[in-house]
């Protein structure tokens, strides 16, 4: 058999077609087309609650109606925009808190941002002032309710008491700080969570007034004075903001256990000695009733169940008549005024009695009773029963 020679003419229209297949592509990378995408600017980054975020880009389409969503990182949508023709996009959206947000656009997103969102925190105290309560109040937006906001007394520059509050339905707190040392303070109230930035407002700093008082002084710092003697167990006989001879009696009683100069009134020395006091150091039973004597600081410690109920102001024998330390109990009692000016006198060691008297000086000056002020007098009567102990030593 005699081999034809073949016709090359049909090769040429496929090897054509088989570049132009390949070519397509590869033109077109080279033609630098780009891929689909979408941007995003955040502005502010950081805002207080309340306050907008603006959310602005563009598509690499540059076509209007396009849907541009901004996600946070939940997936949840939060805010819509439409393309202008040039591609590009703004919304604005009141975040209540911190996220991490990026856009999206048909299958395409942008690089990630973070915003921060900071509360709004708004508080106010009452005056400072020794042994009185300022109370601290204020509120969170967004409300938070059940949350805790943490509340802090600075004293000197350092932290004394912390408290925790929790946040009402309508996002308020109120928590009382009782003031119990002098010097300059402050109240701080911090709040932050997981779900927001750190926000805390600071009081102005305030020094408690340490007022003179005296005879004839009267209003808050005295009342505040009567409490605190109270609290620390020296008798009060009334809480009125009026200072008179009673409060008198009772500072003396005080500045007598403290060691101090043995004065009816107040000074600054008087305000730090009631901040930080010396406390009474009982001998007698710690159960039952019994009253002390105590000849060295010159007063009575009234004691219940074993607990120190009263302090009182007292003037015992003077050395030419002095009152014996000893264990005596009550053994006979007498109502009224004696001829000897005794006033409801409860005999303890002989004719020596627990007695009201007229005159009842910061020192021993009696001829061997236990003088007390008129009003502790009858007060003490009544709790002194026959057979009550009363011991009677030097401290």
């Amino acid at each position: 058999m005699i081999a034809l020679p073949m016709k090359r003419s049909w090769l040429v229209p496929a090897v054509l077609a088989l570049v132009t297949v390949v070519a397509g592509p590869l033109a077109s990378a080279r033609a630098g087309v780009a891929a689909p995408g979408v941007s995003l600017a955040v502005s502010p980054r950081v805002i207080t609650y309340g306050q907008w975020v603006h959310f602005s880009g563009r598509t690499s389409l540059h076509t209007s109606g396009q849907v541009v969503r901004v996600v946070d990182g939940q997936g949840d949508v939060v805010a819509r925009a439409t393309t202008s023709a040039d591609g590009s996009y703004h919304a604005a959206r009141r975040l209540s808190r911190s996220m991490v947000v990026h856009a999206e656009w048909t299958a395409v997103r942008s690089r990630r941002f973070s915003v921060g969102v900071r509360p709004r925190l708004t508080a106010s105290r009452t005056a400072i002032r020794l042994f009185d309560t300022t109370v601290v109040t204020g509120a969170l937006a967004p409300h938070l309710a059940g949350s805790h906001i943490n509340v802090t007394l600075w004293r000197g520059g350092n932290p004394v008491e912390r408290f925790r509050p929790v946040l009402l339905r309508a996002g308020t707190f109120r928590v009382g700080i009782k003031i119990r040392k002098p010097g300059q303070q402050s109240v701080v109230v911090r709040f932050k969570d997981g779900e927001h930035i750190g926000v805390a407002w600071r009081s102005a700093p305030e020094t408690p007034p340490l007022p003179a008082l005296g005879n004839g002084s009267s209003g808050i710092y005295v009342r505040l004075l009567e409490h605190r003697l109270a609290a620390l167990h020296y008798r009060v006989f009334a809480f009125d903001g009026r200072f008179d001879y009673h409060d008198g009696d009772s500072i003396l009683a005080f500045h007598k256990v403290q060691g101090m100069a043995r004065t009816s009134s107040v000074d600054r020395a008087t305000w730090y000695a009631l901040a930080s006091p010396k406390v009474p150091v009982l001998r007698g039973p710690r159960k039952g009733n019994h009253f002390e004597v105590d000849l060295t600081k010159q007063v009575v410690y009234y004691v219940q169940k074993g607990r120190l109920i009263a302090i009182l102001h007292t003037s015992t024998g003077k050395p030419s008549t002095p009152t014996r330390p000893g264990d005596f109990h009550v053994w006979s009692k007498q109502p009224g005024t004696n001829a000897e000016g005794m006033y409801y006198s409860s005999f303890f060691d002989g004719n020596r009695a627990l007695h009201g008297y007229p005159e009842v000086p910061p020192y021993a000056a009696s001829h061997g009773c236990v003088r007390l002020p008129f009003w502790h007098a009858r007060w003490v009567y009544d709790r002194a029963p026959i057979g009550i102990e009363v011991l009677v030593y030097n401290s």
